[in-house]
């Protein structure tokens, strides 16, 4: 695609031109076509996203916030990205519904990416973190490494993550468990954490500093 001003022209692999459209609506700043469908996923001057579907226009709405790079779900049905308001967003892409607001990231969250099955999303922010979210339960997970801003994640595989960052480095990180950890797991992990035991029989020391003694 591209644009001239107010103007927007989609030009294909023969190099025939088509006009999009005309008028504020169609000044681009950004676009891309998602590897579903290939619908065309636009980023308007203005800060509004859209779904370009042929003629068909699906509005997705940001809230007045500059959305970053999209990542569009295995099945085509949702589209994901983060928002300049510190979210991440999802959208259905029938509708253009947004369908969950996800919180937790102190930055833009840059880049987005679901995994192989669907039901989870990561996200790489400014904030330095990566942060892998459940769909379903809305449970999410922090992996702390990179010292300067997340600008790429990517899955490999179901159970691997692939990040760049602006530290220079790319990391490969093994996708830890969504689930809640048990009160049975967080006693076994604090009883290897400390040698420290608690006689629950008797009464604790008391404290003679209390009386000037």
């Amino acid at each position: 695609s591209a644009h001239a001003g107010n103007l927007a022209y989609l030009i294909d692999a023969t190099g025939e031109v088509t006009q999009l459209g005309q008028g504020a609506a169609w000044c681009i700043s950004r676009a891309q076509f998602e590897p579903v469908n290939d619908r065309l996923v636009i980023n308007r001057c203005d800060k509004s996203l859209a779904i370009l579907d042929g003629t068909r226009v699906t509005e997705l709405p940001t809230g007045g916030y500059a959305a970053s790079r999209i990542a569009v779900s295995p099945d085509g049905r949702y589209i994901a990205g983060g928002v300049s308001d510190r979210t991440v967003r999802l959208w259905d892409t029938a509708s253009g519904q947004v369908i969950d607001i996800l919180r937790g990231h102190s930055d833009f969250a840059y880049d987005v990416a679901f995994s192989p099955n669907g039901r989870d999303l990561a996200s790489a922010s400014y904030d330095k973190t990566i942060r892998i979210w459940d769909l379903s339960t809305k449970h999410h997970r922090v992996l702390r490494g990179h010292t300067a801003s997340g600008e790429h994640v990517a899955w490999r595989g179901a159970d691997q993550l692939v990040t760049g960052s602006l530290d220079g480095t790319i990391r490969l990180w093994d996708v830890p468990s969504l689930e809640l950890p048990s009160a049975a797991d967080i006693r076994t992990r604090l009883n290897a954490a400390t040698t420290a035991q608690i006689d629950l029989d008797r009464p604790a020391t008391e404290d003679r500093s209390a009386r000037g003694t």
